[in-house]
């Protein structure tokens, strides 16, 4: 996602390119399973003796990828966040709403939302299945990054403070 973000500023008018781009960091994204969550919470008991240790070995090894997972979601969410098109839009928002001026649509998400500009503008059948799909894949696109929450903060305050911090500055 490091290397697609800046190809999404530098080719924000180029339809098919965002939308693939779209397509890559929806998958990117995708939330992880009910499963996995659960691997990733999962408390190992390796000190009464009634597990097999074989079984313990699987446990870790499940429980280690979803946190790895959980992780990479989150740095995905960070990459968004603290892009620098998403800081400079953040920084100059303050500014530009004292002088009465508009956002200029530079954050990373704003980008992806003015693809839904011509799609929306149509209705009924002048609405085409293309059109259907770049809405479905920008919300779903959204909903993905603001599903991101971490599994592995283990009661640390720090960590969950640090995603409370991430999600807001993704509504923001």
């Amino acid at each position: 996602a490091q290397k697609l973000l800046p190809l999404v500023v530098n080719c924000r008018y180029d339809k098919v390119l965002m939308v693939t781009l779209c397509k890559i960091l929806v998958l990117l994204t995708k939330p992880m399973s009910a499963s996995a969550k659960t691997a990733g919470r999962l408390v190992i008991d390796v000190k009464s003796g009634k597990v097999e240790e074989s079984v313990i070995e699987e446990q870790i090894v499940l429980r280690n990828n979803a946190i790895a997972q959980s992780e990479l979601l989150m740095e995905y969410k960070k990459l968004f966040v603290r892009h620098s098109s998403h800081h400079y839009a953040l920084q100059h928002k303050t500014h530009q709403a004292k002088q009465g001026e508009g956002m200029n649509g530079t954050g990373l998400l704003s980008i992806f939302t003015s693809l839904l500009a011509e799609p929306l503008s149509k209705t009924g059948t002048a609405r085409t299945a293309s059109d259907h799909h770049i809405i479905e894949l920008i919300l779903q696109l959204i909903n993905n990054l603001l599903s991101i929450t971490p599994i592995n903060t283990f009661g640390s305050t720090e960590k969950s403070q640090y995603a409370s911090q991430l999600h807001r500055e993704l509504l923001i």
